[in-house]
């Protein structure tokens, strides 16, 4: 359970992170670690 809400929190970092900082090389970096969670679950 503890996991799911780790990755929705990541998740949504990774959404609204992106529209605080427009910068494309910030958002790929973001974009990986969510990729890797995700694989987890």
């Amino acid at each position: 359970m503890k996991k799911k809400v780790k990755t929705l929190l990541t998740l949504s970092l990774a959404l609204t992170a992106p529209l605080l900082n427009p910068k494309p090389d910030e958002t790929v970096h973001l974009k990986i670690p969510i990729a890797y969670s995700l694989k987890e679950d």
